[in-house]
C-alpha cells in the first residue's frame, strides 16, 4: 500500500515544492518505507511507499527506460506475472520484479485500455510526458481510494483528501447535499465528498486529463449471469467456489513481508483462514477484536476456528474508554464524516495485526457476493408478502404498526420490512441503507440548514443501478447494488482508512476476479436457499468446522453503541452534542438533538447510531473546519 499524489497544470506553472512535500507527507502513514518525487513544468508526482513486493527495486515514481512515461501506484496487481509474460512476448523488457513496472509497460502497449488488463487492488497514475496527458485509474470495486479536484489553475489527485488540504489555497467549502447524504446513510456516496471541490473517482473507471480537460470512462462492472441450465448440481458448484477461493487466497498470499489474517469467527473470515492454513507451511497468524462480556463479542467463535486450524492467534478488547480516546484520531484519518461504528474495532484489529505482520487477508465481500445479509432474506419475504391479498397485507401492517408491536424490537423490524415491501426496489434499498429507521434525520436540522438542503430525493446512482439490473432477479440485483454502492462507499473505505492508519495492507480474496467470476454464475437459489443465507459458503464451512460456526446468524462488527450511550458514554455524548460550539454551527436544532439523547437514555428508542453519527460530524468539523489538527 502507498499514498499517491499528483498536481497537473495546463499552463506549465508548477505548485511550490514546499507545498508538495507537505501534501505528500500528510500521507506518511500510508507509506512509511520510502518517498519519491517527479517534476516537470506540467506535472508533479509524489509517492509514499509501504514496501511489500520487490523491496529494493520498487521505488516510485517509476518510468520506462526513455523517461517519457512515469507511474505512481497504490496497491497490488495480482496478475502482474501473467501480464508481464504477455508483454515480454511482445518485445518489452523489464528492469525490476515490481508489479508497478508492469503498469508502465501496459500503458505503453494498450494505452487507455491498460486498466482492463490488470486485476488487483489499485489506484495508479500515468504521466505521458510527450502528450502532456495524465491517466489515472481505480480498481474494479474501489478497494483503493482516489480523490481528485479540478480547479482553474491545477488538477489535483491523491489517495487522501487531507493531502489536498495542505495546499493553503484549497477551497474547503462544505457541500450541504453531502452532509444530508451522510446523515441518510452514515457515509457520503461517490462521486461526491463532503467538500464541494473534491470528487471520488468511481470504482472501475479511469480518468484522462489532457489540455486542461477531464474525461472519465468506465472500463468494468460486475455482470450477473446466473447459470440456470441445471447442468451443474450442488456438489459441482461447491467444488467450483472452493477452487476459486483457494486460488484467490493463494495468489494473495504472495508477499516479501510477513502476512496474517483478520478472524471474526464468521463464515467468510473462517474460510479465508482455512485456505491460508492449507497453503502455508507455518501457522497462520490470526487476529480478533472483542468487547469484554458484551453479547456482540465474537472472540469465542474466533477461538474455535483458531484451534481447529492451529493458528497463532491474538485477541484485543475494546472498551468505551478506548472509543472516547481514539475517535478524534480516526476522524482525522477518514477525511470525511463516516458513521460506521465498526471503524473502531477495525482500527484496533489493524493496529494489533501490524505489530506482527505487514499484510493481512480479510473476509470482506462474501456477504455481498453470496447473499449473506438479512436484507436478502427481507427481499424474499417482501416478494412473498406482495403475493398475498391486499386485505391480508393491510391487516398485517396495521397490527405491526400498532403501539404494542412497535415497542417490540423484532416486530418493529418486521414492520419496517413489510412496509418496505409495498414500495419500489430503489426506495426499498434506500430505506434499508438508512442510518436510522427510528428517526428522520432531517427533523434534527435547523430551519435554515433544512432549507439549504432542500428535497434531494433518491441518489441518482441508485436509479442508474436499477436500470442496469432491471432484468435480473432480486438477489442478483441486491448483489450489484451492494457491490457498487454499499461496499465501496462503506465497507472498503473503512478497511482502507483504518488499516492504513497503522500502515497495514489488507487484501480481500472474496473480491478477487476469480471468485467474482464464479459468483456471477452461481444461481441465486444456491446463495439464498429458502431463507438460509450464504448457503454454499455455509456448506463449505461445514466441511471443516462445527455447527457453532457454519450455523451462526450474521453478526455485524459494530460496537455496542446502544448500551454505551446509556452508560459510560452518556456524559460524553451530551457534552459534545449540546456544546454551544456544536449548536452554533447552524446545522442542528438544539432541542431536537437533546430530545433524541433523552429518548435514547430513557430507552424509548435506540438512537445509538444517530448519536454516533452526530458526534463524528462534530469532531470532523473541529478537525477540518476549525483546523484543530489531528
Amino acid at each position: 500500500m502507498c499514498g499517491i499524489l499528483g498536481i497537473a497544470s495546463a499552463s506549465g506553472i508548477p505548485i511550490p515544492p514546499e507545498t508538495v512535500e507537505k501534501m505528500r507527507d500528510a500521507m506518511a502513514h500510508r507509506g512509511p518505507d520510502d518517498v519519491g518525487l517527479y517534476t516537470d513544468p506540467y506535472v508533479t508526482l509524489a509517492h509514499r511507499r509501504l514496501s511489500i513486493i520487490d523491496l529494493g527495486g520498487g521505488h516510485q515514481p517509476m518510468s520506462n527506460p526513455e523517461g517519457t512515461v512515469q507511474v505512481i501506484h497504490n496497491g497490488e496487481i495480482y496478475n502482474f506475472l501473467e501480464v508481464r509474460r504477455e508483454l515480454e512476448a511482445a518485445g518489452f523488457t523489464f528492469r525490476t520484479q515490481s508489479d508497478t513496472e508492469v503498469i508502465v509497460r501496459a500503458y505503453e502497449k494498450w494505452g487507455d485500455k491498460c486498466a482492463e488488463k490488470l486485476h488487483g487492488i489499485f489506484a495508479f497514475a500515468v504521466w505521458d510526458a510527450p502528450r502532456k496527458k495524465l491517466y489515472i485509474a481505480r480498481d474494479r470495486l474501489g478497494i483503493k481510494p482516489l480523490y481528485y479536484a479540478a480547479t482553474p489553475r491545477w488538477f489535483y489527485f491523491a489517495s487522501e483528501i487531507k493531502a489536498l488540504l495542505e495546499d493553503p489555497s484549497f477551497d474547503r467549502a462544505v457541500d450541504p447535499a453531502s452532509v444530508d447524504r451522510y446523515f441518510t446513510f452514515g457515509y457520503i456516496p461517490a462521486p461526491d465528498t463532503i467538500f464541494k471541490q473534491v470528487k471520488k473517482l468511481m470504482p472501475g473507471h479511469y480518468l484522462v486529463w489532457e489540455n486542461g480537460a477531464v474525461n472519465i470512462e468506465r472500463y468494468w462492472r460486475f455482470e450477473p449471469r446466473p447459470d440456470t441450465s441445471g447442468d451443474k448440481d450442488e456438489t459441482e458448484w461447491l467444488d467450483e467456489v472452493r477452487d476459486a477461493l483457494r486460488k484467490a487466497v493463494s495468489r494473495q498470499m504472495v508477499s516479501d513481508v510477513p502476512l496474517g489474517a483478520f478472524l471474526s469467527g464468521g463464515i467468510d473470515s473462517s474460510l479465508v483462514v482455512r485456505m491460508m492454513a492449507e497453503s502455508s507451511k507455518f501457522p497462520v497468524k490470526t487476529f480478533t477484536i472483542g468487547f469484554g462480556r458484551e453479547r456482540m463479542s465474537e472472540t469465542p467463535y474466533a477461538k474455535i476456528v483458531a484451534e481447529r486450524f492451529k493458528t497463532d492467534h491474538h485477541e484485543f478488547q475494546v472498551t468505551p474508554e478506548r472509543m472516547e480516546e481514539i475517535l478524534p484520531k480516526l476522524v482525522w484519518h477518514f477525511d470525511e464524516p463516516f458513521a460506521d461504528s465498526s471503524m473502531i474495532p477495525t482500527y484496533y484489529v489493524s493496529k494489533i495485526t501490524r505489530e506482527r505482520v505487514t499484510v493481512a487477508l480479510s473476509g470482506d465481500g462474501g456477504d455481498e457476493l453470496f447473499a449473506g445479509y438479512t436484507r436478502h432474506q427481507g427481499e424474499k419475504l417482501s416478494e412473498h408478502f406482495r403475493g398475498l391479498p391486499s386485505w391480508v397485507r393491510s391487516s398485517a401492517l396495521a397490527v405491526l404498526n400498532s403501539p404494542p408491536a412497535v415497542k417490540n424490537a423484532r416486530l418493529r423490524r418486521l414492520g419496517h420490512v413489510l412496509s418496505n415491501a409495498e414500495v419500489g426496489f430503489i426506495t426499498r434499498y434506500h430505506n434499508k441503507e438508512r442510518l436510522s429507521q427510528d428517526v428522520d434525520h432531517r427533523t434534527l436540522y435547523s430551519r435554515a440548514f433544512r432549507s439549504s438542503v432542500g428535497d434531494r430525493g433518491v441518489v441518482p446512482q441508485l436509479e442508474e443501478l436499477a436500470q442496469y439490473t432491471s432484468k435480473v432477479d432480486s438477489i442478483d440485483r441486491l448483489t450489484v447494488f451492494d457491490l457498487e454502492f454499499y461496499l465501496p462507499n462503506d465497507m472498503l473505505v473503512k478497511v482502507d482508512k483504518m488499516s492504513m492508519a497503522s500502515s497495514l495492507e489488507v487484501r480481500v480474496p472474496f473480491l478477487d476476479e476469480m471468485v467474482m467470476e464464479v459468483a456471477s454464475r452461481v444461481p441465486s437459489a444456491l446463495k439464498l436457499k429458502g431463507y438460509t443465507t450464504k448457503y454454499l459458503l455455509r456448506k463449505l464451512t461445514s466441511e471443516v468446522l462445527p455447527p457453532e460456526i457454519y450455523k451462526r446468524k450474521k453478526q455485524g462488527f459494530g460496537i455496542p453503541l446502544q448500551s454505551w450511550f446509556r452508560g459510560q458514554l452518556t456524559s460524553y455524548a451530551r457534552d459534545m452534542l449540546l456544546d454551544s460550539r456544536t449548536i452554533s454551527r447552524g446545522y442542528f436544532d438544539g432541542k431536537a438533538v437533546s430530545d433524541i439523547l433523552g429518548d435514547h437514555e430513557m430507552r424509548r428508542h435506540d438512537h445509538g447510531h444517530m448519536i454516533f453519527a452526530l458526534i463524528v460530524f462534530e469532531l470532523w468539523n473541529r478537525t477540518f473546519i476549525d483546523r484543530e489538527g489531528r
